[in-house]
């Protein structure tokens, strides 16, 4: 704690960016009797310094709908330097953050860079608001498909099946490091085959050809080709990485791994009964 104190109060003397420290048991026999989670271990820890901060004007609040239908609040600010960073949106989380924050249009808001890496507003200056300026509430239907949202704990969803954005966001997913990870096929390329529709779901991305994706603008034969490759080498995939790139709300890796000791394959798991599971 004194040694995290001092190196606070030296970070702008340090000749390179520091957010903070890690700190490591130094017996590295013990490592093995701490353990980890599925994230981190148990031997080590980050301690970040406080974020750095500005005061910066909301332009306007916009809606993104995640994969699992969640529609998530974006703060579009002037851009602001924050730490040698243009800060420009920063999430807002969910309505009941907007609510806590008592965000009013045209609002003077504070911006800090959590862990000097991602842009939250923090609060926003009431002193500084123009007088009659309508608060902000959150949106009633959905931005992408206009069907009515429905709450779910501090969320509100979208839960309509054919949405496109949400189905956007999963095939995203699917095709990421954190699905299949297939390569050079990056979300901006999804997203221009999902909007002009090449592709609608999961199985359309294994019949893509090479005309497909070289009518876009800025593919070129070697991209293009690489892409297949790469989508080719995903054919086969253990049903763990399957279950995972799919999708489905609350399935993670590790469930995904558990649910695929237990089941062969989508079949018995889509069968599967609710004792079962």
């Amino acid at each position: 704690i004194a040694y995290y104190e001092e190196m606070t109060a030296k970070r702008a003397d340090v000749e390179y960016d520091l957010d903070g420290l890690v700190v490591k048991l130094n017996d590295t026999t013990e490592w093995e009797n701490f353990g980890a989670t599925t994230k981190a271990p148990r031997w080590a820890i980050a301690l970040k310094f406080p974020a750095r901060s500005g005061i910066t004007k909301l332009e306007r609040v916009v809606y993104q709908v995640g994969r699992t239908g969640v529609i998530t609040p974006v703060a579009e600010l002037t851009p602001i330097n924050l730490g040698g960073v243009m800060v420009s949106r920063a999430s807002l989380h969910n309505a009941d953050e907007i609510e806590r924050l008592d965000l009013h249009e045209g609002d003077y808001v504070e911006v800090v860079r959590s862990g000097d890496v991602i842009p939250k507003v923090v609060g926003a200056k009431p002193e500084q608001r123009v007088k009659k300026a309508k608060r902000i509430a959150f949106i009633k239907k959905c931005p992408s498909c206009g069907k009515a949202l429905e709450r779910e704990d501090v969320f509100f969803r979208c839960v309509n099946a054919a949405c496109p954005e949400m189905n956007e966001a999963y095939l995203q997913f699917f095709v990421s490091k954190n699905g299949l990870d297939i390569e050079s096929l990056g979300s901006e390329w999804v997203a221009k085959l999902y909007q002009n529709k090449v592709i609608a779901d999961y199985a359309d991305l294994f019949a893509v050809t090479k005309e497909d994706l070289l009518q876009f603008e800025g593919m070129g034969e070697i991209l293009a080709t690489k892409i297949l490759q790469s989508i080719d080498t995903r054919r086969q995939v253990p049903f763990t990485k399957l279950l995972t790139a799919v999708g489905i709300p609350n399935v993670g890796e590790h469930v995904a791994s558990i649910l695929a000791e237990h089941f062969e394959g989508p079949d018995a798991l889509a069968q599967a009964s609710l004792e079962e599971l």
